[in-house]
């Protein structure tokens, strides 16, 4: 169908903590983030997720808060 728009709809799905710390590097990447040493662990039943996150070094306190509170919802949403 050469002329025909096609949309397609996807809802990611977790499988295995290998999947969980490849979404949380993409949304990282989307959002303009670097990240390493991800860490992703289920504890008492609670998936948990930890990562550090690269800013520059004279970057504000706050300001450093701000850019990893965005990146924690992200991973939330």
């Amino acid at each position: 169908m050469p002329n025909a728009e096609v949309t397609i709809t996807t809802e990611p799905r977790a499988l295995d903590s290998e999947t969980v710390r490849g979404s949380v590097m993409v949304i990282a990447r989307d959002l303009g983030l670097a990240i390493h040493h991800v860490a992703v662990q289920t504890i008492s039943g609670q998936l948990s997720v930890s990562a550090d996150l690269e800013v520059e070094g004279a970057l504000p306190l706050t300001a450093a808060h701000d850019i990893a509170d965005r990146l924690e919802d992200a991973v939330r949403k």
